[in-house]
């Protein structure tokens, strides 16, 4: 399967080469793209180590957010299929070869840990689980997105479908903007169930929700008065 797959990396020396290893023997014939966003470790030096073709590491000029991380990845991103996936391999391998069988007829797979499961079911801690609910609330209203989980760090692309979308949103709200312009511009979204294998361990920080409040109420505004869309 030829497939670019981005990790958007800050701070995360410890655990990016594991991660990258296991993309690589699973998908022999992908590209991995990593987009340092002005980690303060070791990050951008371990992945520069690596010895393998297939791996590019790219430096972001000045700290900008995952949002524009994964999008400077797909910007560079040269396969048919473009998956993004968190460098703490919360969702590795196994999860994005289900995304890829889960994509036919589709144009956008996304990993869900709420799609046909009870708020008891779901692992993570209480309180994250609490704002992952309201987060979803707030995604359903202003964008009309009937979407279970926008936020789970694994999705793949058609490279035509996310080549090309303009994000207002550079942090970590950029996840339900960009499902809501795949959604407004035509294409398919399939969500499909996938257990995170460290859902308690996210490096999610409670600082990001102040934030991602003010954007996506800000992003909601600006998408109501823009009727660009791209023709398929």
């Amino acid at each position: 399967m030829e497939i670019s797959i981005i990790i958007p990396a800050h701070n995360e020396a410890a655990v990016i080469k594991k991660t990258i290893a296991d993309f690589l023997r699973a998908f022999p014939k992908c590209e991995i793209i990593i987009v340092d966003d002005r980690s303060i470790d070791r990050t951008y030096e371990v992945v520069r180590s690596i010895r393998d073709r297939r791996v590019r590491a790219i430096r972001l000029a000045k700290r900008s957010g995952k949002g524009a991380a994964v999008m400077k990845g797909v910007a560079l991103a040269r396969k048919k299929l473009i998956a993004f996936a968190d460098a703490d391999n919360a969702f590795g391998s196994d999860s994005l070869k289900k995304l890829v069988s889960a994509l036919d007829g589709y144009d956008c797979a996304i990993a869900s840990k709420w799609k046909g499961k009870k708020f008891s079911e779901v692992e993570g801690n209480f309180s994250k689980k609490i704002f992952g609910r309201f987060w979803n609330l707030l995604s359903r209203t202003l964008l009309g997105l009937e979407i279970e989980d926008t936020q789970a760090g694994l999705k793949l692309f058609r490279a035509n479908a996310i080549k090309g979308i303009e994000l207002f949103g550079r942090g970590f709200e950029f996840d339900a903007e960009i499902l809501y312009k795949l959604k407004r511009d035509g294409f398919k979204i399939r969500e499909v169930f996938i257990r995170p294998k460290n859902a308690r361990k996210s490096s999610f920080s409670y600082l990001n929700i102040p934030p991602m409040f003010l954007n996506i109420i800000l992003m909601a505004v600006m998408l109501k008065f823009s009727s660009k869309s791209r023709k398929r």
